[in-house]
C-alpha cells in the first residue's frame, strides 16, 4: 500500500498465487498476471525481459496506462502494475 509518492509500505496477506520466470523467457502465474490481485484462479502467462525488466502479455488490455515492470532483489520479487498510484506486489521465494 502507498499514499501515492512511493513511501509505502507492504502488508502482508495470505494468497497461493505464484509467479514463476523461466529460462525461455515466459512467467507464468496461477493468478492474473496484468493486474494486482492476490487470486489464484486464473492461470495466466506472459513474456518477459531482463533488459527493461518489463512483462507483457497478449491478454493484457492493450490500453495499459504503464508497462507492467519487475525487481528481483534475493529471494525478493516485486512487480509494479500499471496504475496512476504505486501498485506493487512482493513475492518471497520458497
Amino acid at each position: 500500500m502507498d499514499p501515492g509518492d512511493g513511501s509505502g509500505g507492504f502488508n502482508p496477506v495470505s494468497s497461493d498465487k505464484t509467479v514463476t520466470f523461466l529460462s525461455d523467457g515466459t512467467v507464468r502465474s496461477n493468478g492474473a498476471i496484468c493486474w494486482m490481485s492476490i487470486a489464484a484462479d486464473s492461470p495466466s502467462s506472459a513474456e518477459y525481459s531482463l533488459v527493461d525488466s518489463t512483462i507483457t502479455s497478449r491478454d493484457c488490455p492493450p490500453d495499459l496506462p504503464f508497462p507492467i515492470r519487475f525487481e528481483i532483489t534475493g529471494d525478493e520479487l516485486i512487480i509494479s502494475y500499471p496504475c496512476i498510484e504505486p501498485c506493487r506486489a512482493k513475492f518471497r521465494k520458497i
